[in-house]
């Protein structure tokens, strides 16, 4: 194969973009224009490329990098005066050069090689890629005579009438002879309506001198659309969209509203993968197999591995491993490492942190600069349950603590009738704290998820869900579930304040409830991890969704009976025992 060379035109201002960006760096599905151009050349195999830059010479070549080499064209003096700046690298070489423009991002590497091929083919000096367009506007014109041989081409401003009804335009891209471009170079004038040196007149030149032009015509106009203004990239914006999510489905991924989904060049997404409306997936991201990426979430050069679920949420510079499920409206941070089969509840945020295997972070929840280990059941409840602890455990043990138990010996109704009031009291802060988090939540809920759907089976967003449960059904057994928990382990708390002189002790022995189960779960047997998630804010009530049953001691017994078993048991048993322990300690 002859040598092959480019020249990449970019140094044009783009006055019609009105913008402070330059023109060839504006991007089209997440990259700059110029840089699918550089692409799509490499991608033919060239000896060398040459990149005219001007305005902005200095953010192309950062852009572009070492992959080209640059030429200045410190004047805007037309595109065939841009050409000539590129002859310090390429004049006197034997081959052919492909000469494309910056601001053409949906040319495919197919139909540049189509265009090598036809010009090798054809022996031409010149050929023009060209194609058929239903509104010229614009282009400039594609001239033949009577047998179909290109005589020229002219630019709309000095097309006649005649010559600006044609159709077939000239997409600002050719193949030359290298040679021969730079000899014809020195040929062209200014004479014409811009007063600049077009690039065009070569073809008339090489025609005048006896040679070749061919011209090779696209079937795709839209490949030839060059970008402009802000119209025009907004229209390049959506053409390159569809042919992105096309390829994809090609490849086995599944698009509810292809319309809606907005995926940059370059992702990669596995097969059986479900991308549903709304979805913004951005930059250097890896989706696996088998995901399920929900309505409006948003991904940003992040790696998604298999089997993973994502539900309206927002994810930057993260890593969600295999089995693992986000949101909705959770927000991973970067540095964010979410292990396999973890969950992330809603509107939670994580950054800098990483979230050990099978451990869950429920809702209203933030982790940062943290690390949690396997089998930990985190998240609002636990946040709750620690302050719940802290505000309680001081109740009975504070009297020891503070030496007023003396003072208390004589009061009028005794220790027991106060004993009774500070558990009240207790139980009153404790649903007063549960009503503040409950509406919290409701009231997120209702403002980004709307009321909708409320009769929708629970399996419609716990795609693993077993429970025949309504939506609605589901928050109001997840809401009793919390409301016993928490007066069950309001009881516990009290119990451990009656059972101790120091308050810190109190807290601590609260405190242990919580978080000794979690730190020995991994270590334990499956049965014994399944027990665990019995005790109130270790386990969740969403564990109902993933399994409707426990096996003991040879009997099934439905999990949402269990579940609620346990906390109504722990506050009837801890609660009359607090009391009594309180009133049976010495008096002074």
């Amino acid at each position: 194969m002859e040598n092959r060379y480019a020249i990449i035109l970019a140094a044009g201002k783009g006055t019609r973009m009105k913008s402070k960006l330059y023109k060839v760096l504006h991007p089209v599905a997440g990259k700059p224009m110029v840089e699918h151009i550089i692409e799509r050349v490499v991608e033919t195999q060239p000896t060398d490329i040459v990149t005219i830059v001007g305005h902005g010479a200095e953010m192309v070549k950062e852009q572009l990098g070492d992959r080209s080499r640059y030429a200045l064209q410190a004047e805007q003096l037309g595109t065939g005066h841009a050409v000539m700046q590129a002859a310090e690298f390429l004049k006197g070489k034997q081959g052919t050069t492909l000469v494309i423009s910056g601001d053409t991002p949906l040319l495919t590497t197919q139909t540049l090689n189509n265009l090598f091929d036809y010009h090798q083919g054809k022996k031409a000096s010149a050929t023009i890629l060209t194609a058929h367009a239903e509104d010229p506007t614009g282009y400039g014109r594609i001239l033949r005579d009577h047998v179909g041989i290109v005589e020229k081409i002219v630019e709309q401003k000095d097309a006649t009438p005649e010559e600006a009804r044609t159709q077939e335009i000239n997409t600002g891209t050719y193949c030359f002879d290298n040679e021969q471009l730079f000899a014809a170079l020195e040929k062209i004038g200014t004479n014409n309506a811009q007063g600049e040196y077009y690039l065009t007149d070569i073809v008339e030149i090489l025609k005048n001198d006896g040679q070749t032009v061919a011209a090779y015509k696209t079937d795709d106009f839209e490949e030839s659309l060059g970008v402009n203004d802000r119209i025009a990239l907004a229209n390049a914006n959506e053409l390159m969209r569809r042919r992105i999510n096309k390829q994809h489905m090609v490849n086995g991924v599944t698009f509810i509203d292809p319309a809606t989904t907005y995926i940059d060049a370059g992702i990669e997404i596995g097969s059986d993968t479900i991308i549903e409306p709304g979805v913004q997936i951005q930059g250097n991201t890896v989706i696996g197999s088998d995901c399920i990426i929900g309505a409006h979430s948003k991904i940003v050069d992040s790696t998604i591995e298999d089997k993973v679920e994502i539900k309206s949420s927002v994810i930057e510079e993260a890593i969600v491993r295999k089995n693992a499920d986000v949101g909705p409206h959770a927000h991973l941070r970067p540095k964010a490492d979410i292990g396999e089969n973890a969950h992330i509840g809603n509107y939670v945020e994580i950054k800098k942190a990483t979230i050990g295997e099978n451990t869950k972070v429920g809702h209203l929840t933030y982790v940062g600069d943290a690390t949690l280990g396997k089998d930990i059941n985190g998240g609002c409840g636990v946040v709750f349950a620690i302050f719940l602890a802290i505000a309680i455990a001081p109740t009975f043990s504070g009297e020891w603590h503070n030496n007023t138990k003396a003072l208390i010996s004589t009061t009028k109704n005794g220790w027991k009738k106060l004993a009774g009031v500070k558990v009240l009291v207790s139980l009153l802060f404790a649903l007063e704290l549960y009503a503040i988090i409950v509406f919290s939540s409701i009231f997120l809920q209702i403002v980004f998820l709307g009321t909708g759907g409320a009769d929708m089976p629970i399996q419609c967003i716990k795609l693993i869900a077993t429970a025949p449960w309504t939506v609605l059904q589901a928050e109001i057994y997840e809401y009793a579930y919390l409301l016993l928990a928490t007066l069950g382990y309001t009881g516990i708390i009290l119990l451990c304040s009656a059972l101790t002189r120091s308050n810190y002790v109190s807290l601590l022995l609260s405190l242990s409830i919580v978080f000794v189960p979690m730190s020995v779960a991994q270590f334990l047997p499956l049965w014994g991890q399944k027990a665990l998630e019995l005790i109130p804010f270790v386990g969740s009530p969403t564990d109902i969704f993933r399994t409707n049953a426990y096996h003991l001691f040879g009997k099934t017994i439905w999990s949402p009976y269990l579940l609620i078993t346990i906390p109504v048991a722990l506050g009837i048993i801890s609660l009359p025992f607090a009391i009594h322990a309180w009133a049976k300690r010495p008096k002074a």
